[in-house]
């Protein structure tokens, strides 16, 4: 039994794979194929085989999982056509389609030809799976001295390209070696160096365009086939006009590449000058742009400046509009504690009547309220659980006056349960500059016999041993009667004076307080 292995030009081709040929013509060849391809999903299997009449037929099988005969078809016998000597074929080639397959043959001969260590050595530091470049490779082939390496040259300089030859000068030394080995190692050796040439070409082709002189698998041997060849038939001169008709058609595809490369310079450059003019088009943009931010600037500057100017101006007139509130309300008292609905809607004649009777005026008085009424509540406060306050305006400042100062020496005054308290009328922004020292006040009462009072607007009076002193802020205040222990028994971080020094603000509390009620 004889097995031979073929490959064809064309992939999908049929003439690839192993050929077996029984020279015994046993039937049980056939039955082994099978039983050694079971292990693959699916293959081909093809046989020969010849009647009685002599006829030879061929019979194409499909298997997988089970076997089913596609065609069959008679074969005619006919004759070989002659091979040219260079070509490899099924029956007289030793073909190396693997990096693998030619190290193998080498490394057999490891002990009998030194040389190869070198080759191995120099083969196992190639990446067969190197990335292709982009740059194209130019493969040179041909006779002997008809102008290759000329070609190649002249290629090399008008590219700007790489120059190769093969096998590679790593491996020229050992040429001479390998020529006089069997043809299945000096193919190998040859196999490898087009292996390793190979590698070189991928590596330099991401760089520049390549230039090989010739692939050859086996010069030396080819050169003595081609001498001692049978087939003298093939002229010498059709191979001749077959390579300077490649060179001819290798010199037109160059000067198309020349033409192109042309073409996208030309394109390159109107490519480029539309670029810088889009580009100085965005030059200008940008100019522009910077020069409305450089007056938006300016712009901006000088309404720094106006409503800085506006927020002053604003300032003293909100301070003048509230010295004019004030001084409009200065014949104005508030009346706290006073219980609701005892006035019968009218507040002027029960205050004219109940404020006499209360504190003990005298009757010389004339007592001319102007206009009386309870404040407005908001609208998110029960009523039902508060005590509005009541305004009165007096037509005589004098007659406000003394009905304070009265109701001040006659504190606390009480009416119906309720605790009654008198004090002046405030602008908002006042009342609420007073509320701030209200604490600090509670504290020094209830702690002290410290004697203070509150001066309008809005500072704290205390008056002291050595002098009254005027605070105009509470924090102020605070730091002089922590400095002086004036409450020196009072733990200042368990009270809301601590806390009113960092927030500048009693609603914190409160609010709090409120919140958790409801």
């Amino acid at each position: 039994m004889r097995l031979l292995s073929f490959y064809s030009d064309s992939y999908t081709s049929l003439e690839k794979g192993f050929l077996v040929q029984d020279l015994h013509s046993s039937s049980e060849t056939e039955h082994l194929l099978k039983c050694l391809l079971l292990e693959h999903e699916q293959y081909y299997l093809c046989t020969y085989d010849k009647d009685s009449d002599g006829c030879i037929w061929q019979s194409l099988n499909y298997f997988r999982g089970k076997g089913s005969e596609i065609r069959r078809t008679r074969i005619l016998p006919v004759k070989g056509v002659p091979l040219y000597p260079y070509i490899l074929n099924s029956s007289n080639s030793a073909v190396f389609y693997t990096f693998a397959g030619a190290c193998s043959v080498l490394r057999e001969c490891k002990e009998i030809i030194p040389e190869v260590k070198g080759i191995l050595d120099l083969a196992g530091q190639c990446t067969i799976k190197a990335p292709k470049g982009d740059f194209p490779v130019i493969v040179i082939e041909g006779l002997d001295a008809t102008g290759k390496s000329t070609l190649c040259h002249a290629l090399k300089d008008r590219l700007n390209a790489f120059l190769l030859k093969s096998p590679p000068s790593c491996l020229s030394q050992w040429r001479k070696t390998f020529d006089e080995e069997p043809t299945l190692i000096k193919r190998a050796f040859y196999a490898l160096g087009n292996y390793i040439a190979a590698c070189e070409i991928a590596t330099l082709s991401c760089k520049a365009p390549v230039i090989i002189d010739r692939v050859k698998f086996l010069s030396s041997v080819n050169s003595m086939s081609f001498s001692k060849s049978s087939h003298q038939d093939i002229s010498l001169k059709k191979e001749l006009q077959t390579l300077l008709s490649t060179i001819q058609d290798l010199s037109t595809k160059i000067d198309k590449l020349d033409l192109n490369l042309e073409n996208f310079k030309e394109k390159s450059s109107q490519q480029m000058e539309t670029i810088h003019l889009d580009l100085r088009q965005q030059k200008e943009q940008i100019n522009g742009i910077e020069t409305s931010l450089n007056d938006m600037d300016s712009r901006i500057q000088v309404n720094e400046h106006n409503l800085e100017s506006l927020l002053k101006q604003n300032s003293l007139l909100s301070a003048k509009i509230d010295d004019l509130e004030n001084r409009s309300r200065r014949n104005n008292i508030r009346i706290f504690g006073l219980p609701e609905n005892v006035e019968d809607n009218n507040m002027e004649k029960f205050l004219t009547s109940w404020l006499p009777e209360i504190l003990q005026l005298p009757e010389a008085l004339s007592y001319g309220i102007e206009r009386a009424h309870r404040s407005l509540s908001s609208s998110k406060i029960n009523k039902a659980d508060t005590t509005r306050s009541v305004i009165v305006r007096f037509l005589s400042s004098y007659d406000k006056e003394i009905v304070l100062k009265t109701a001040w020496s006659k504190s606390p005054i009480k009416f119906k349960d309720n605790v009654i308290q008198f004090d002046n009328d405030y602008s908002s922004s006042v009342i609420a500059r007073r509320k701030l020292f209200l604490p600090l006040l509670k504290e020094l009462k209830k702690e002290t016999q410290i004697k203070t009072h509150l001066v309008f607007p809005a500072k704290l009076k205390i008056f002291l041993q050595g002098g009254p002193k005027i605070f105009d802020k509470l924090e102020k205040a605070i730091a002089y009667i922590k400095s002086n222990k004036i409450l020196d028994d009072m733990d200042w971080a368990s009270t809301n004076l601590k806390r009113l020094v960092e927030n500048g603000s009693w609603k914190s509390l409160d609010h709090k307080k409120k919140l958790k009620k409801k």
